[in-house]
């Protein structure tokens, strides 16, 4: 048997889409420029308005995609920089999305839930979200994060709050206590879109009377069959319930 070099495959690198959302007005909060200073490219939301949305999204390559994310709810509201956003995000403990300005500000929900729209998506792929939130505060407040898509439902809660919650090897800057989330995101997997392309994110309070979104980062998987057409007893069913 003769055995010929030959040079390794390039590896697969999966399409990377991120979302800065905040109170992007300069003074509680800023958009993230790009690129950021590990060389990704990212994509700014600052409205709170229901119907507010941003389209074309950009990977963190810069390579433009059909990805659209629109509010679909009222109840959103934004702070930062002045209300406990993280000002000082490490690498360490968050990686390439310890990006101040991603991390200063962010949406929130208070007593309420709060819903949006991913687009665009292409129905014979997987995804996977991840999200982050913080606000320091010493009460314990939590933010559950609920995905609805063709292949199911998927949820995730966060602890953003809580007396001592950043502390360890120190706060924000390292070195401080930290009464916010600064090292842990929520991870979400497996979602396959409906076959329009869309799903939606619901943020829900689990603890503390707030729920809180700051960065949302849509990572494109494996390729799928797309989901089956529904029966016409299923569309008849469901005109019957609506009824």
């Amino acid at each position: 048997i003769e055995l010929t070099e030959v040079d390794a495959a390039p590896p697969i690198i999966s399409p990377v889409v991120r979302i800065d959302f905040g109170r992007h007005d300069g003074n509680n909060g800023n958009p993230t420029p790009s690129p950021d200073a590990y060389g990704g490219y990212w994509n700014n939301f600052g409205s709170i308005a229901n119907g507010s949305s941003v389209a074309n999204l950009v990977t963190t390559t810069n390579q433009p995609t059909p990805l659209a994310v629109t509010l679909t709810s009222g109840g959103w509201n934004h702070n930062g920089t002045q209300n406990g956003g993280l000002l000082a995000p490490l690498a360490s403990r968050l990686g390439d999305l310890a990006v101040d300005t991603a991390t200063q500000d962010y949406l929130f929900v208070q007593n309420t839930t709060g819903s949006l729209k991913i687009s665009g998506l292409n129905p014979g792929k997987l995804y996977s979200l991840r999200l982050f939130g913080t606000r320091e505060e010493a009460q314990v407040r939590s933010s559950t994060y609920t995905v609805t898509s063709g292949s199911g439902t998927f949820a995730a809660t966060l602890q953003t709050s809580g007396a001592g919650l950043g502390n360890g090897l120190g706060g924000s800057d390292g070195t401080l206590p930290y009464n916010g989330n600064n090292r842990t995101t929520a991870a979400l997997g497996g979602i396959q879109p409906d076959l329009t392309g869309e799903v939606t994110l619901q943020l829900s309070v689990a603890a503390g009377g707030f729920a809180y979104l700051g960065i949302l980062e849509i990572v494109e998987g494996a390729s799928v069959p797309p989901l089956p057409m529904p029966t016409l007893t299923q569309v008849i069913d469901r005109w019957v319930a609506q009824d």
